[in-house]
């Protein structure tokens, strides 16, 4: 049985692969690629209650494909790629986040926010996921952004152990690079 749950799980990659296709033709008319690189506050300042102390590795990786500018505002679909080296095992996560962002209301701050549907594995297992993520950006130049990055993201390997339901908060802080 535990096979065919396997195999049944495997289908699951389809789900961002899908998203990206879906999104692709919005991003053919991309402004701009960003890469960000960020890490998770907490484990690095204070660390948590399952064993973790500061400074503990939890890097998420963005890429960020955002579309033509509007008045206003405009698209992005980021693709978030992240790892932690956790007491209770290693966490890898793989999202897909379609937003919108705000650019043009205050000055040289960026705010976004939108949904995000992925995977992550952690114990052998892989779990389904989904949530919500927001962004305030400021820039420190045409190229560079530092960035605070807040994620509900629902935990299916913390269920498994820990009982916990909902959705968990991650807070990560980084920075934002444009390549164009």
């Amino acid at each position: 049985m535990k096979d065919k749950l396997n195999k049944k799980q495997r289908w699951i990659w389809l789900i961002p692969i899908a998203i990206v296709l879906t999104f692709i033709n919005e991003c053919k008319a991309q402004d701009n690629i960003s890469v960000g690189l960020y890490q998770d506050a907490r484990l690095l300042f204070l660390g948590d209650d399952h064993g973790n102390n500061p400074g503990t590795i939890d890097a998420k990786l963005d890429i960020l494909l955002q579309g033509l500018q509007l008045s206003g505002y405009y698209f992005e679909i980021r693709v978030q790629g992240e790892y932690a080296d956790l007491q209770g095992g290693k966490y890898h996560s793989l999202l897909i986040c379609p937003n919108w962002v705000f650019n043009e209301q205050f000055y040289n701050f960026e705010i976004s926010g939108g949904a995000l549907v992925g995977l992550l594995w952690r114990w052998n297992q892989s779990y389904a996921t989904y949530g919500a993520s927001g962004d305030i950006s400021y820039k420190l130049s045409n190229k560079l952004k530092i960035s605070a990055l807040g994620q509900l993201i629902k935990r299916g390997d913390l269920s498994d152990r820990w009982n916990t339901k909902g959705l968990n908060p991650n807070f990560y802080v980084g920075i934002k690079y444009n390549l164009k």
